[in-house]
């Protein structure tokens, strides 16, 4: 509705100029109110300079967007119809160029078939012409409306139709043609039909009310056709539908309509029941329509019936004269430029203005002041440099700035679109909103050439991700400029950042792009707040198109990456490869002046950049301009040649291009380090550059935050050394759901940065089948995936459509060798060559070309003999072969290099004929570790040759974190619990979230209130898990009411109360009491039922009082009531207890031993007696009084015999006769078993020894007698003793040589005799044999000896 009150407005703000009054006025629908209302085209610019470019803007071109003609384009299309996709405004700018197009198949070009507000503009103010040629074809058109919602507003264009030749009897063609539509707006339109019966406006119905609500409005219009400048009656059904009602409002002013010779000669078709007047289409503000013969027009003349040509003049004095005064009174050098105009739109480039008299309609430039480039901070947003139109300003509308996004900003683009074809490639690059990842599903081949040389031109004002996933985008083109070109922006969104990444990170996907065009590109950043972010495993590969290409591609720049204008390009661990002959990897185009860079920023970090000519072209860049951060990144040669890896012209020095910590080597030898105030454009040529930290210098503790975030990741970066390290997957519901042949898996994405929602995958059990070698000469099989199960065929891992085998294969090709990788200069005997690569995946096909022009120099000579050099023998090295026989060599320096068996040099020595093997690197010193592996950074060691110190490095991928089995931070019963896992080396941390099990558990209830007779009740029930907390209330209703049973009386007593009859409710829980059976009466006071007590005034007696003794009470005297037995002091007031202190007293109890009987007195038992003050001499058998006993006497015990036999007298002990003892030891001594007393004197003898032999118990000495004992025969014991004198002996025992001591000398003697060297005499021999063994031997001189020294007493 906005839109069409717009086109209403844009014509009410024409109804200003001289007025004729026979003219209808517009309808009241035409509001003036709203006349400040000046629409304004989008910000978003396609430039369009091919057919490819305007063909698919105009289908995929979100709403908002402006299409602008960046050259003239001529196109022969055998099918030019394009369906406009744009729901919403797009602007299509003619800019002063020229387009014609052959439709020689399609009947349409341009077709609205959804709500478009398509706008066509000539911002050069008219000089540019849109035109067809229709051929042969019948029913065309140049832009067809088949929408009730679309409009078309034409501003200042120029269309055409041409062709047609052949066709005599088709009036159907027309440059415009309304089916269906709301508004058609046209100022200044300038419309021609040449081509034969062709129309320039046909309006044709699908209904008869098909136009009730459509609006028309065209001012100062030219129209000129060979058939009719308007026709209503090209639709046959519908020829007579236009009356003066047909349209909501229909208004055309006629500035020039006429029919071009050898036409119709009519302006208007109508059927003749039209009841149409001219005045009836004319607007209020419409000149004066004249003749070409100067005769004025009637308003009253019928359509049908103007069969010659019409202008619009002034007739400034209204006079009919129509001379030079009759101009407009605003025209002179400020025509439409001081306040004399409207302001009809603004445009990306210019203001349509309109004068208000004259309605003439011009287009004028803006008029724009400088916008200043504002730094972006940490966390707040920047802004690039540019311009802005200063008018009007409460409606901005033309600014080249853009918003540039905080230096911590995160791009979020997790909103994923899966890339299955080449048309969705396209389709997503006209894309305007940002926050998407294009997901690639299968590897794409563009030929760029099919697409009318078409770039792609991503249309998102902020981050967009192409996720390469494994796959890789090839293209090719004869006429593109730039595969990708990034300009795209709004003054308020941002502009275009675009972000290259690999979800699969085990493969190497790559953009490869093959173009004839010297200068053409991969990238090309042309926007001041652009940016290009270019991630692991990814590679942009620049290649030429064909090996014909190669002489002029010599001469001109095909860049991989080029930047005119931008604010970004980072590239974090990917290779950037340029083959062409002189293109760099990056190049910075300087022909907008140093200062277009002085607020942009390159940082390189763990890359490679490989190119035939230079890396990068820093152009004339001094030193202190840009902001560029190489780090660890790696510069190498496609081919061996001297070309510099960095390319200068101005004075920009190594410290302006390394980053934090890192230096620049060259020739991987960390040795060579170059100074940092080394002039770049004066490095040498023939070495390759890495810039480094460095061997043994890595980033051990990594600082890391989030960069991007695209459809599958999160990307975390190094703030410390710049590496993206780590790739973190979003988080999910686990498990997947489950899948199967017949059912797709459903992953469900819920992670905290947003990403919400189910993703569908093939529930098939996929296998990958790999691709056979399929090269240019060999056909075979694309990679394809399989189903274990029941093996079915798909081209992606993700399943989608099921395809055949012959799908997947590859025929055979051709070889297209483009990339060299040896370039052979001429030498002495050689022509220059080439060795070219084959291009084509997995095919390692190469050939050699030879450049006839480049002739062979011819070897060293003197006066006609060549001269050589003699060699004995080559030695061979690591890596080539040696000779063992005299060789000859040219003795040119730097000649031809070849080795020849003879001194002519005819005879070359082949490789095969080197007959000493290489020797291979000497590794021996084994591997030295440079980095140990850690859960984001990778191990790298290296070995180095102790021959001719070549380094190899190892690089061995790292397992990753680490995790354990998590904990649960976050558990519910309804929501998604959340489980954290930490890795064990680094404590990094990952969450998973999962579904609840089984709900919440309603089962721990709580009655707070129960329901009560007719009151309800509250009841609290919780659920039981843990975690959970979550409870609810339930309220039971009432249980119907009280349930009353009668309390009878209860009669007063003397101490108690009595209760009156009432009843009472039996419901448990319920104690309400009434006074009725009723229940009417209620008791809401207990007391009212209470009948007070007596109190014992009349029932007293005097109870006399008793002492207490052991078991029984005693009491003091009192009176006791006779009703309730209550007690009192014997004055029958004061109530008291007369037993207290009156209990029995209880026995004190004695323990009395027991004297027990024996067998010759009775005695007592053992018991306890209660004695003392107040004993009573009551006996008992325990301590406690619970056994009482009278007779406490043990009676006398029987004798208890046992006989013993008679025992002879022995020496120490007495004997007796035999007789009987008691066994009690009662002591008493029995003549027999009846138990007769006898004296024991009469049983008893006494003990005596008896005397045996006289015993010598002591030897007697010389000093003193010996002693001799009796001794009793039977015990041994000495009865008497009497004294022996002394005998001297006959010698002593072992004193052989008798001289009264035992020494040695006796057992020399005893030894000596033992053997026979010493005669003893018989004393002696008895003394000597000291074992009295009647023999002397060695053993009777040891006894001696053992003797002599005390060790031995010899008896």
């Amino acid at each position: 509705m906005k839109q069409k009150l717009l086109c209403i407005l844009l014509a009410v703000a024409m109804v200003l100029g001289t007025s004729v009054p026979v003219l209808q006025y517009l309808p009241t629908a035409f509001s003036a109110n709203a006349a400040s209302v000046i629409p304004s085209t989008g910000n978003s610019i396609i430039l369009a300079d091919s057919f490819g470019k305007l063909k698919y803007a105009l289908k995929y071109a979100e709403a908002g967007s402006t299409i602008v003609l960046d050259d003239d384009i001529m196109v022969d299309s055998l099918d030019m119809e394009v369906e406009v996709g744009a729901k919403g405004m797009l602007t299509l700018d003619l800019n002063g160029l020229y387009f014609q197009g052959k439709n020689n198949l399609s009947d349409t070009f341009i077709r609205l078939t959804n709500s478009t507000q398509l706008y066509i503009i000539d911002s050069s103010g008219g000089s540019g012409f849109f035109d067809v040629s229709i051929g042969n074809v019948e029913n065309a058109s140049l832009i067809s409306l088949e929408n009730k919602d679309a409009e078309l507003h034409i501003y200042g264009a120029s269309l055409g139709m041409t062709g047609g030749t052949g066709i005599t009897d088709n009036k159907g063609n027309a440059i415009i043609k309304l089916r269906q539509f709301k508004c058609f707006t046209a100022y200044g339109l300038n419309a021609e039909a040449h081509a034969p019966y062709s129309n320039a406006i046909s309006f044709e119905p699908e209904s008869e009310s098909a136009f009730k609500s459509s609006t028309v409005y065209l001012p100062d219009a030219k129209l000129r056709a060979h058939g009719f400048c308007v026709t209503f009656t090209m639709n046959p059904e519908f020829d007579d539908f236009f009356m003066k009602d047909s349209f909501a409002s229909f208004k055309i002013s006629m500035k020039d309509f006429g029919s071009y010779a050898g036409g119709t000669g009519y302006i208007f078709d109508t059927n003749g029941v039209c009841d149409v007047k001219l005045a009836d289409i004319l607007p209020e503000d419409s000149l004066v329509l004249k003749t070409s013969d100067d005769s004025i027009v009637a308003g009253t003349s019928a359509l049908y019936d103007i069969n010659y040509d019409i202008k619009s003049v002034i007739d400034r004095n209204k006079d009919g004269s129509f001379t030079s005064a009759d101009s407009c009174e605003y025209a002179g050098e400020n025509h439409i430029k001081s306040g004399n105009y409207k302001e009809l739109l603004l445009s990306h480039d210019v203001h349509f203005r309109q004068c208000k008299k004259c309605t003439e309609i011009k287009a004028f430039k803006h008029v724009t002041i400088d916008t200043d480039y504002i730094a972006p901070g940490k966390n707040t947003a920047g802004r690039s440099a540019g311009e802005h139109c200063l008018t009007p300003a409460d409606a901005p509308h033309y600014d080249t700035s853009a918003p540039i996004p905080a230096e911590n900003h995160i791009a979020d683009t997790k909103d994923i679109i899966y890339i299955s074809t080449e048309e969705e490639f396209i389709k997503a690059m006209y894309k305007s909103y940002s926050g998407v990842t294009l997901c690639l599903m299968n590897d794409l081949h563009f030929n760029m050439d099919d697409y009318n040389r078409l770039e792609l031109i991503p249309l998102t004002t902020g981050d967009m991700t192409i996720d390469l996933n494994g796959r890789s985008i090839y293209a090719e083109s004869s006429h593109t400029l730039s595969l990708f070109r990034l300009n795209a922006f709004d003054p308020e969104k941002g502009a275009i950042r675009l972000h290259i990444v690999n979800s699969e990170a085990d493969s190497t996907s790559q953009i490869v792009f093959n173009s004839v065009i010297v200068t053409a590109s991969v990238f090309s950043l042309d926007h001041p707040a652009v940016g290009l972010y270019i991630y692991p495993d990814v590679r942009i590969v620049s290649n030429l198109l064909s090996i014909n290409d190669y002489v002029a591609a010599k001469n001109y720049t095909a860049d991989t990456i080029k930047l005119s204008k931008f604010n970004e390009l980072e590239i974090y661990g990917a290779e950037i490869v340029n083959n062409t002959p002189k293109g760099n990897c990056i190049q910075f185009d300087c022909s907008g002046g140093n200062d277009a860079f002085k607020n942009s920023s390159v940082e390189l970090n763990s890359s490679v950049l490989r190119s035939i000519d230079s890396s990068i072209d820093f152009g004339t860049l001094p030193t202190g301009v840009l902001s560029f951060d190489a780090e660890d990144t790696y510069f190498a040669k496609a081919i061996d040649n001297d070309v510099s890896r960095f390319s200068a012209t101005g004075d920009i020095k190594v410290s302006d291009i390394l980053g934090g910590g890192n230096n620049l080597y060259t020739n991987f030898n960390f040795a060579n380090i170059v100074k940092v105030s080394a002039l770049i454009k004066n490095l040498a040529a023939d070495n390759e550059i890495i810039i480094s930290q460095g061997i043994n210098s890595r980033c051990e503790d990594h600082s890391t935050r989030e960069i991007l975030i695209d459809g599958r990741y999160h990307y975390l970066k190094c703030d410390t050394c710049g590496k993206v390290v780590e790739r973190i997957e979003h988080e999910r519901i686990v498990p997947d759901d489950p899948g199967s042949c017949e059912q797709n898996i459903y992953r469900e994405y819920n992670c905290d940065c947003g990403l919400l929602g189910a993703v569908e995958f093939t529930g098939h059990d996929l296998k990958r089948v790999a691709a056979t070698k399929t090269d240019c000469e060999t056909a075979g099989y694309l990679e394809y995936y399989e189903c274990r199960n029941c093996g079915a065929l798909f081209e992606s891992p993700y399943g989608g459509t099921e395809r055949e085998l012959s799908d997947f294969f590859v025929p055979a090709g051709e070889h297209n060798c483009v990339i060299l990788t040896e370039m052979h200069e001429p030498d002495c005997d050689d022509y220059e060559a080439k060795v070219w690569r084959c291009s084509n995946e997995n095919c390692s096909y190469s050939m050699r070309t030879v450049d006839n022009n480049e002739y062979p120099v011819g070897h060293s000579s003197i006066g006609g003999l060549t001269r050589v050099m003699t060699h004995n023998g080559l030695e061979p090295t690591c890596t080539a072969k040696g000779y063992s026989g005299t060789y000859y060599t040219c003795a040119k320096n730097d000649a031809c290099g070849d080795m020849y068996k003879d001194s002519s040099l005819s005879q070359k020595i082949s490789e095969d004929e080197l007959d000493i093997p290489a020797l291979g690197h000497d590794f021996s010193d084994g591997f030295e570790y440079i980095f140990d592996a850690t859960c984001v950074d990778d191990t790298v060691t290296r070995r180095i040759c102790k021959r001719c110190s070549y380094v190899e490095f190892d690089i061995t991928e790292t397992d990753g974190h680490f995790f354990d089995e998590g904990v649960y931070i976050y558990q519910s019963c309804e929501e998604i619990n959340v489980k954290e896992y930490t890795c064990e080396y680094c404590d990094a941390k990952k969450y998973e979230k999962s579904f609840y099990v089984s709900g919440h558990k309603y089962d721990d209830i709580d009655v707070i209130t129960p329901p009560g007779c007719v009151s309800g009740g509250t009841t609290k029930i919780s659920c039981s898990n843990p975690w959970c907390g979550d409870f609810y209330y339930e309220y039971p209703a009432a249980l119907g009411g009280h349930i009353l049973e009668k309390q009878d009386e209860v009669p007063a007593k003397c101490d108690t109360d009595g209760v009156k009859e009432h009843y009472k409710c039996a419901r448990d829980g319920c104690a309400e009491l009434f006074f009725d059976e009723a229940g009417t009466q209620k008791v809401n006071n207990p007391a009212l039922l209470i009948i007070p007590m007596t109190k014992c005034q009349t029932t007293l007696k005097l109870v006399a009082g008793q002492e207490n003794s052991c078991t029984e009470d005693g009491w003091f005297a009192h009176k006791k009531c006779t009703v309730c037995g209550k007690t009192y002091m014997p004055d029958g007031v004061t109530e008291f207890d007369p037993f207290e202190f009156m209990e029995a007293r209880g026995h004190s109890l004695s323990l009395r031993n027991a004297k027990p009987a024996t067998c010759t007195a009775s005695g007592t038992i053992a018991y306890y007696e209660c004695a003392g003050q107040f004993g009573c001499g009551a006996k008992f058998l325990d301590a406690e009084g619970n056994v009482p006993v009278t007779d406490v006497t043990d009676p006398i015990k029987e004798h208890k015999l046992y006989f013993v036999k008679e025992k002879a007298p022995s020496c120490t002990e007495r004997g007796f006769k035999a007789h009987y003892r008691c066994e009690k030891l009662c002591g008493l001594y029995f003549s027999d078993d009846k138990g007769t007393v006898i004296d024991p004197n009469t049983l008893f003898t006494a003990a005596a020894h008896t005397p045996g032999e006289w015993e010598l118990t002591k030897n007697p000495t010389p000093d003193s007698p010996g002693v001799e004992s009796l001794k009793c025969s039977v015990c041994k014991a000495v009865i008497s003793t009497r004294n022996v004198q002394y005998v001297p002996p006959e010698y002593i025992l072992g004193d052989v040589d008798m001289n009264g001591e035992i020494k040695a000398a006796d057992a020399r003697l005893a030894l000596r005799s033992s053997v026979g060297l010493e005669t003893l005499s018989d004393i002696q021999k008895k003394a000597a044999d000291a074992d009295k063994n009647g023999e002397i031997k060695a053993a009777d001189a040891r006894l001696i000896l053992r003797a002599s020294v005390g060790l031995e007493e010899l008896k």
